[in-house]
């Protein structure tokens, strides 16, 4: 895509003369001297004259004297001389000198409303050096950057950030001239866009191409976003490593640039470091040398295909790889530390079969001659999809499938599978923007589930996509006020870093996935592979893929364009409500829709939608006598039907129960009859096997959220749950203990708790009974999965047996009798907190602990004491990264407020620490989100409420271009829901369990 196509950012507002305190202020490199119109009355001409002339000359030997000054310290990186480390006094952005007059603020400030680019100039290569001192904790570089001016202009706009820029450095050159352009003036920096603007002695011709030449300087970046540098022992002392992390808006922290997803470029990297260490980046090397005294290595690296800033990837480590050649030619290598090489062994052989698949499903051969993944002690994100050197964090890469727990193993092979899919939707088609993110997140997921099922057929991950944890929280956020739909204007910088959610990642990929129900498997792959051929190397959006869709689709056989139906999922928050009526008497059933809200309050308040939030619906339905359940009969519900529906079921008798959404494949839920809800009801409890795992899970998770929502009472809500004693599939189970940790968090301080409890175990135990005694070899990855939960659902709602056995197993791995075995691992642990000598031992193997992985398992396992002091003890070393790892620090916190004894002091500890939890988490992405909806999950009355918007008013400064801003929102949102639900539901729940519960 041209980035022609894209928005001119040059917008005109009416100018303002003053600014709030609170209001977007304009810093400009230059100095702005005034100089009244009118000679003094008492002095002559010539002498004001000389007076001036000698100010004039001392501001600029000044001027020199400080330039020759900052000189002294800065040597170019392309001499290869070694160099003091800059002080951080003096590695700052650029910035003013002195302060501009209103009308200059004003003015600037107006000429750049908006904060994108402009598409005057359209970058075609960067030749990009940098010079890494890795024990010095800081970089220098310089960049060329080929351009194409597109409109005369003589500005040029680019994106930088914390760096430092020499601003004699700066030169432009048309192709084929020699004469290098200097600055018209000081360069200016716009703050809040993080936006460098240089104005140029020459005007740029339309059509030709120039080069930018620019030197830089930066630190190490604090936050792990941009270009950073971590720490690790190993048996000879402590190293460095350094990686970078630059979605979404981290390039230009890094090197000026053009740093959004349309300013496509080819890239050829250089890496300057010091000779002990190796660097990798997205290509191949093309050729390295030793260079000055002998103690820096150059390497330079193949240029890349066309491809977005975000994407660059750098390391410079003493790491080693294992490398294996594929069939396909690509060199594959998995990159760790050498003392732990061989704990990416199950990894390395995992991605090859997972790559070799996606490429195959693409359609389209993977461009590149080397694919890298690197394991790293420190990584914001599980995962990062850079083209050709993907980045983890050690954990996902260090699974051993004979040592790691089931879920540990199926989580990080989706990650893997997840990365390995953006090599095609992400990096070789990118979205033209940010709005448009769902579009490389929603296929990676999906096409790294097909992937799993493909590798490992037992796990059926996509079947049970629509159930995981992420799909239960999106489709709670998604019923609430608060939420937005998948494509949403971003009008400021703040909003791109709130736009990686759990709607964004998860909703897309459940709608998608309805679309693939829809239209077949067959013609969704012969689709994307479409889409691919036509977007390869270029952006894309919505449109270009319905486009693609529709080019294969014939609309006669879904009656409607896969567009048409495709936007209201688009461009609308929330799902729809299928009403499900049955007629026994006609032996017919109806249906029809509404958006599904769990608090009807909020419908007033939903902004305007031109699809008046309705949406088409594919429907898949089954009935008692016609369960044919991978092929279900289906129909588009169409969003202009104005009434109650007929669906016209094939040999559907009056007596008979119906499913609507077989096997949870539609992003809806469904409302049925209450003759229906009783025969759904019965089949359960006299013969669940009849109905599929994914729908028997899909029943109880639209019954708890329909009793929510005041749809159905809580009576029938235990009533749908009463067979799970007789339960023995993992997606149920998790299904049912997911939801009802909200009935936990809403009664857990108060006397309804414990006969809620003995409700649970009375459904829990005889599952525990029997699964934990089998002795059964060959034990499938669901039945694993199942005895995990289980194990953790016993001991958590306080079973007698597994609170004995948690002990014993404990004590057995003490005296070294036993390893536990890695599915129970973290709940035994966790279990055997609540025994002082537990806890004692774990504190000494704690101080004894020479790792930060073992670190952090400890003391996840004492977050589950139940004793305040041992919570704080957790709290406080979650923020020593001599404990634990940087990233790691969230997940502690996480720990705690999952246990009901440290929640008001995680919430204590969110807030008196806000400033070191916004400084390491607001830069990135999702850590800040997770903990904000954490410690707040839990609030259900008026004075937490109050509490929390005290909290938000007092830090709203804070939170202009962090992430975790939409968080709190929610979780304002939230605790109102809770409220509500106090108020409305508390008693019949207490009531129903009181009278039915023994």
């Amino acid at each position: 895509m041209e980035t022609t196509d894209q928005n001119v950012n040059f917008v005109k507002r009416s100018s303002r003369l003053h600014m709030e305190d609170d209001e977007v202020q304009f810093q400009n490199g230059g100095s702005l001297l005034g100089a009244s119109t009118k000679s003094p009355s008492k002095w002559s001409k010539s002498k004001v004259l000389l007076l001036v002339t000698l100010i004039a000359l001392f501001v600029m030997t000044m001027a020199m004297l400080l330039l020759l000054v900052d000189r002294r310290h800065y040597s170019p990186l392309w001499k290869g001389e070694s160099r003091q480390p800059l002080s951080t006094s003096t590695v700052v952005p650029f910035t003013s000198s002195e302060p501009l007059s209103p009308s200059r603020t004003t003015a600037m400030a107006s000429r750049w409303e908006s904060f994108r680019l402009s598409t005057d100039l359209k970058p075609i290569h960067y030749d990009l050096k940098l010079k890494t001192f890795v024990e010095e904790d800081f970089f220098e570089g310089s960049v060329n950057i080929t351009f194409r001016c597109l409109k005369v202009t003589d500005v040029v706009v680019l994106h930088q950030r914390d760096l430092s820029i020499e601003e004699d450095s700066i030169w432009l050159s048309e192709r084929g001239q020699s004469e290098k352009v200097r600055l018209q003036s000081s360069p200016d920096s716009y703050l809040p866009y993080r936006l460098y603007i240089m104005h140029f002695q020459k005007y740029l011709d339309e059509d030709r191409e120039y080069t930018l030449h620019i030197d830089f300087r930066g630190t190490f970046a604090r936050d792990h976003v941009g270009i950073y540098r971590m720490q690790y022992p190993t048996k000879n002392g402590q190293r460095f490593a350094i990686a970078s992390f630059l979605s979404p808006m981290a390039a230009r922290k890094v090197f000026p640039c053009f740093d959004e997803p349309a300013f496509k470029a080819n890239f050829s990297v250089t890496i300057v470091h010091p000779s002990q260490y190796r660097a990798l980046s997205n290509m191949p090397e093309s050729d390295s040398r030793t260079i000055g005294d002998g103690n820096w290595w150059e390497t330079e690296f193949q240029m890349t295909p066309p491809m977005s800033t975000y994407l660059l990837s750098f390391a410079v480590t003493t790491f080693e790889a294992q490398v294996k050649l594929l069939p396909n030619g690509v060199e594959l290598r998995v990159w760790s530390r050498a003392e732990v090489i061989s704990n990416v062994t199950y990894a390395a052989k995992e991605a090859e079969r997972l790559f070799l698949f996606l490429e195959q499903y693409s359609g389209f051969k993977y461009p590149l001659p080397k694919l890298d993944l690197i394991a790293l002690p420190e990584h914001l994100p599980a995962g990062m999809e850079n083209w050709g050197l993907i980045t983890f964090r050690e954990n996902i890469l260090f699974v051993d499938e004979e040592k790691s727990a089931t879920v540990d193993i199926q989580d990080s092979y989706f990650v893997i599978a997840h990365e390995l899919s953006h090599q095609w939707y992400s990096n070789l088609v990118t979205q033209s923007f940010w709005d448009e993110l769902w579009l490389k997140e929603c296929f990676a997921s999906l096409f790294g589930y097909m992937a799993l099922d493909a590798v490992h057929p037992t796990w059926n991950k996509l079947a049970e996509q629509s159930l995981t944890d992420n799909m239960l929280i999106v489709m709670k956020l998604d019923a609430m006020g608060s939420s937005h739909p998948i494509l949403r204007e971003i009008t400021e910088p703040s909003q791109v870093m709130d736009n990686f959610d759990t709607v964004i990642y998860w909703k897309s990929t459940a709608v998608v996935r309805m679309l693939l129900g829809l239209i077949g498997e067959e013609t969704f792959k012969i689709g994307m592979q479409r889409f691919l051929q036509d977007r390869a190397y270029q952006n894309a959006d919505a449109e270009d893929i319905w486009n693609a869709m529709d080019a294969v689709t014939d609309s006669n056989d879904i009656g409607i364009h896969i567009s048409d139906l495709m936007r209201p999922w688009l461009q609308q928050s929330g799902y729809p409500l299928i009403h499900v009526t049955s007629d026994p008497v006609k032996g017919k059933v109806t249906v029809d829709q509404s958006p599904f809200l769990l608090d009807e309050r909020v419908r007033d308040q939903l902004p305007p939608s031109p699809y008046d939030y309705r949406w088409d619906v594919p429907l898949t339905f089954v009935t008692s006598s016609q369960s044919n359940w991978t092929s279900p009969q289906a129909r588009v519900l169409r969003r202009s039907a104005g009434s109650p529906t007929e669906l016209n079921i094939n040999g559907y008798n009056a007596d008979d129960w119906i499913i609507v959404n077989a096997n949870r494949t539609g992003y809806y839920r469904v409302l049925y009859d209450e003759e229906n809800r009783n025969r759904l009801i019965a089949q359960l409890e006299t013969n669940h096997e009849a109905i599929p795992p994914p729908s028997r899970a899909s029943l109880i998770d639209d019954a708890f959220n329909l009793a929510t929502a005041g749809f159905i009472k809580y009576s029938e809500l235990f009533r749908f749950t009463k067979y799970m004693s007789k339960e023995r599939h993992h997606l149920p189970w998790t299904l049912l203990l997911n939801n009802f940790d909200y009935i936990t968090n809403m009664l857990q301080m108060t006397s309804a708790y414990g006969v809620f409890q003995d409700y649970m175990l009375q459904l829990i135990g005889p599952v525990f009974d029997e699964s934990l005694n089998s002795t059964a070899e060959n034990v499938t990855a669901p039945q694993r999965l199942l005895r995990e939960c289980i194990l953790r659902a016993a001991c958590k709602y306080g079973y007698h047996k597994c609170i004995l056995l948690a002990k014993e197993e404990y004590n057995k791995e003490i005296r070294k009798e036993i390893s536990i075995h890695p599915d129970f691992e973290k709940a035994i642990r966790s279990s055997a907190m609540t025994d002082p000598g537990s806890r004692d031992f774990a504190f000494d193997l704690l101080r004894e602990s020479g790792s930060r992985d073992e670190s952090f398992r400890i003391l996840e396992s004492l977050s589950s004491s139940p004793e305040p002091w041992v919570l704080s003890s957790v709290l406080e070393m979650s923020m020593n990264t001599s404990v634990v790892k940087y990233s790691e620090g969230a997940d502690l916190i996480k720990s705690v407020y999952a246990n009901p004894i440290g929640r008001n002091l995680a919430w204590n500890f969110f807030r008196s620490e806000w400033d070191t939890l916004r400084d390491r988490y607001a830069g990135g992405l999702f850590r800040m989100g997770d903990i904000i909806s954490g410690v707040t999950m839990w609030f259900n009355t008026e004075f937490q409420l109050q509490e929390l918007q005290t909290f938000i008013s007092s830090i709203s400064s804070d939170l202009r271009g962090a992430a975790g801003l939409s968080s709190f929102y929610q979780a304002i949102d939230n605790t109102q829901a809770n409220i509500q639900w106090m108020d409305t539901n508390y008693g019949a729940v207490k009531a129903w369990l009181d009278h039915n519960v023994d």
